[in-house]
């Protein structure tokens, strides 16, 4: 056992017995657990790797035994791609032993193992063996220009706990958890919402405190006020349930795969925090076929946070874009955004 990952640092004294008392102080504990931190890193355009370029680093991040690592691509100069790990710095310059695995993740969810689970020990700043990535994946399964690692690094972290952990004799709910069982239940509900032949029970306090939008439409004397239904046409089902659990929890579990419509969504009923998590998303999954289209919706919906990474996306994948369905859509569908579109990609710096 490494004795020196061992640290006192930050522990409250013990108690003190008084005089001439006959009793034990407790010490607390340490315990040895295993952490495993997950990171994706995306490679864009790698076909196109620059000549005089070695190797490419991802951006740093730590393990919670306070090590910090990096992901690492390079292309030797027979044109293939080599994968490692590369531990940065360590605790008091101390090895490290660590698993460490990586994956990569095609655009249609199809996943590679690249790195397979080994077990290293490292100095800072060595690197892990290279893997070589020829014949680890194929191209036709959504790797044309982008390369999406997902890396793993497990490592053994001491944990110190000064005094015992009194447990709760039940266990804590957060308000968020009670209030998405109000609106799964319905209890106590005085208005109802509409989309299609979908029907959802809601609270006004809750819809008016959290979208001025339903503020503005329960409050006053509207007919919406006075009926307590609310008829929403322009917006389906599946979007409003999501649009309902945000505005009852702060969280939606398909942000990811709804991102776009309920960015739209969002817009019309003033949800700020969840129009940016969903331009943020948008973001995040940016391709030739879905470039165009996102485009439109931040123009459309004033996007602050997408506006100018899909701009700067579109610029730099103008040629296969304006080949592909989703530019072609754009143009028939939303011409006007298109000529916008094409003045703000010629005016954004690479």
């Amino acid at each position: 056992m490494d004795v020196s990952l061992l640290s006192v640092d930050n522990i409250p004294p013990s108690p003190t017995p008084a005089a001439g008392e006959d009793t034990v102080c407790d010490l607390g504990s340490v315990r040895f657990e295993t952490e495993k931190v997950a990171c994706s890193w995306t490679v864009l355009n790698y076909k196109y790797w620059p000549q005089g370029v070695d190797e490419v680093k991802s951006p740093s991040f730590w393990h919670c035994n306070s090590s910090e690592w990096c992901m690492v691509l390079c292309k030797d100069v027979a044109k293939a791609l080599y994968f490692c790990f590369q531990l940065l710095t360590s605790p008091k310059d101390a090895t490290v032993r660590a698993r460490l695995k990586a994956s990569l993740v095609s655009s249609s969810g199809i996943e590679y193992e690249v790195y397979p689970a080994e077990s290293v020990c490292l100095d800072a700043p060595k690197k892990s063996k290279w893997k070589c990535l020829y014949g680890s994946f194929r191209p036709e399964d959504g790797f044309d220009y982008m390369l999406k690692f997902v890396g793993e690094v497990t490592t053994s972290c001491v944990i110190t706990e000064p005094y015992p952990i009194v447990a709760l004799e039940r266990p804590r709910r957060s308000i968020t958890e009670d209030l998405a069982a109000l609106l799964e239940t319905g209890q106590l509900s005085d208005v109802k919402l509409w989309a299609g032949d979908a029907e959802f029970q809601a609270h006004r306090a809750v819809l008016a405190a959290r979208s001025p939008v339903f503020a503005a439409m329960l409050r006053h004397d509207t007919q919406e006020a006075r009926t307590g239904s609310v008829r929403i046409n322009d917006v389906e089902a599946d979007v409003l349930r999501e649009v309902l659990r945000f505005v009852y929890t702060d969280s939606s579990p398909f942000l990811e795969t709804m991102a776009d419509r309920l960015l739209m969504a969002a817009d019309k009923y003033d949800l700020p925090q969840l129009k940016e998590l969903c331009e943020v998303e948008l973001v995040k999954n940016l391709t030739v076929d879905n470039a165009a289209a996102t485009a439109v919706i931040a123009l459309s919906h004033s996007c602050n946070v997408l506006k100018r990474p899909v701009m700067s996306f579109v610029k730099r994948h103008l040629v296969p874009i304006m080949g592909s369905k989703g530019w072609a859509t754009a143009i028939r569908d939303h011409a006007e955004a298109v000529v916008q579109i094409s003045r703000l990609v010629m005016e954004e710096p690479l």
